[in-house]
């Protein structure tokens, strides 16, 4: 099977509602956050332009982050990212904050080459001082022979979300982030790289960018690093998956040299008694009020 080629956008973003909730400045040169859809399409036109097949954006990128005072709306979003991923025959990944019933969730969407949406997530545990309702349930999608499962910024620091993902059949975890990490970027890197390598997956994160922040932009594989940068921009990265399904497949051996740089398939070996042991260790911890 040749190389899936996957396109990270790493954007600045110009929705001003953000600074409700992050320290986000606008300056008077900053462009109207009018131009952030017309740039989403731009992103999707350059990466495909590059030769990715699939295009993913940050948490909540291009938005609306405020459906009810952001100057465009989900409709908008739904349909420039549906229009764009069937102009460049590509799947993108976009995400947007939508209202139902009175609650604010933080979603992410896949649009496919044929225009439509065939994949959705709500982010299930939102960060401490978000305005979001938890989702319900998991999102694995079938994008054209490869599995992408969803996750959202956060969600990266439980290992159990990734391990889930992985046990449905993911085999690119995507992580997109919000924005202003700063002093925690090196141990979120750190983190996407290991949910990489402990689920023989792969994993990609990239961030909005406000201000003077760097971000992080990166695509991992479980044996390394596959397309990494710093500031705005995108990175392309090639994954190799008939290598990945070869690793899911195999058990490790005790050889020297060893034919990989990361124990293959490690779901493979978890036993059904440890998984009910931490579930019985989650209850109690939640029993003595310790959980959320």
């Amino acid at each position: 099977m040749p190389t899936k080629k996957v396109a990270l956008i790493h954007p600045r973003n110009l929705i001003r509602s953000w600074s409700r909730v992050f320290a986000a400045h606008f300056d008077a040169s900053t462009p109207p956050e009018s131009a952030q859809l017309d740039n989403a399409v731009e992103w999707v036109n350059k990466a495909v332009t590059a030769g990715a097949e699939y295009v993913v954006f940050p948490e909540l990128y291009p938005g609306p982050f405020t459906p009810e005072a952001d100057c465009f709306t989900l409709d908008d979003t739904i349909r420039a990212m549906c229009d764009a991923a069937k102009a460049g025959q590509a799947w993108v990944v976009f995400g947007a904050a939508e209202e139902e019933e009175g609650k604010l969730f933080n979603t992410l969407r896949i649009a496919s080459p044929k225009g439509d949406i065939v994949g959705y997530y709500r982010k299930r545990i939102p960060a401490c001082g978000e305005p979001w309702s938890p989702g319900e349930g998991i999102a694995v999608v079938d994008c054209g022979g490869l599995k992408i499962g969803l996750a959202i910024c956060w969600e990266a620091w439980f290992p159990e979300v990734g391990r889930t993902l992985a046990l449905e059949g993911a085999e690119l975890i995507v992580y997109p982030v919000g924005a202003l990490i700063y002093e925690l970027t090196e141990s979120w890197r750190t983190l996407v790289h290991a949910r990489a390598i402990e689920n023989t997956a792969f994993t990609a994160a990239s961030i909005n960018l406000f201000g003077k922040e760097d971000g992080i932009c990166s695509v991992f594989g479980p044996e390394g690093v596959l397309a990494q940068r710093e500031g705005e921009g995108f990175v392309v990265a090639e994954l190799d998956l008939d290598r990945l399904r070869w690793m899911r497949s195999i058990d490790e051996e005790m050889v020297i040299p060893k034919p990989y740089k990361a124990i293959p398939g490690p779901a493979r070996s978890l036993p059904l008694p440890v998984v009910e042991t931490l579930l019985e260790a989650k209850k109690k911890y939640d029993a003595a009020g310790l959980g959320r």
